[in-house]
């Protein structure tokens, strides 16, 4: 699993990259009320793009060694438009941290609270946005090689208990990989199909209509956003 370790450690800089230019982005504005908002979203979500774009050349690069083969040469553009986030965008995404300040404060939360509050929900969603799109660039190199007929999850170093539960799993494509916040586990392409084994019962799979399958402990109560 060299090869998947290398894959991990860089998706991990781009993701590392990508909540830095957001969080530089946040510490530049004067405010946060909604006329700050499309400074931020004018700052922010250029990076993020950015980072999307590499993780897509990147898994699909990592794809091509694994399976000793050229790129297939992902349309990067319109895999970000149709496949990543349900075609929600970005300017969307990155207006929701603000709107956290705001609820934070009218629930009675001090402002230094609620300002961080703001500036995680930003940085963690700037980490998934590359996560998601190396998960859609994989799914989009299976819609366009026949060879790769399913995947084999790999975790991180740094695995949550769930990502360990189900590590090594057979995923048949790509996008019913599960993910959560900060996760940064991979995939493996194979060229044969291996047996598929159940979810252990310490773990869950919510279906998210913006975020596809998300992993989670059973008993947490699932919401949309």
């Amino acid at each position: 699993m060299e090869l998947a370790d290398a894959h991990i450690s860089a998706q991990a800089r781009l993701r590392e990259l990508a909540a830095l230019g957001v969080r530089r982005a946040w510490a530049r504005l004067p405010g946060y009320n909604e006329a700050d908002v499309a400074t931020f979203l004018g700052l922010a979500v250029p990076v993020v793009v950015a980072a999307q774009r590499a993780s897509i050349t990147l898994t699909d690069a990592f794809l091509a060694l694994a399976l000793g083969r050229a790129p297939v040469g992902i349309d990067a553009g319109r895999l970000l438009a149709d496949r990543v986030r349900g075609g929600v965008t970005p300017e969307e995404v990155y207006r929701r941290p603000f709107v956290t300040i705001w609820t934070a404060l009218a629930a009675g939360t001090g402002y230094d609270d609620a300002v961080a509050a703001g500036l995680a929900r930003a940085a963690s969603s700037a980490e998934m946005d590359v996560q998601l799109a190396s998960r859609a660039a994989m799914a989009a190199a299976q819609d366009a090689d026949p060879q790769i007929r399913g995947y084999q999850r790999v975790a991180d170093d740094d695995a949550c208990a769930y990502c360990r539960m189900i590590d090594g799993a057979f995923v048949k494509r790509a996008d019913a990989m599960a993910l959560h916040n900060h996760c940064g586990c991979t995939l493996m392409p194979l060229t044969r199909p291996v047996d598929s084994t159940a979810i252990p019962d310490g773990v869950a799979v919510h279906p998210h209509g913006e975020l596809g399958p998300l992993l989670a402990d059973p008993s947490d109560k699932f919401t949309k956003l």
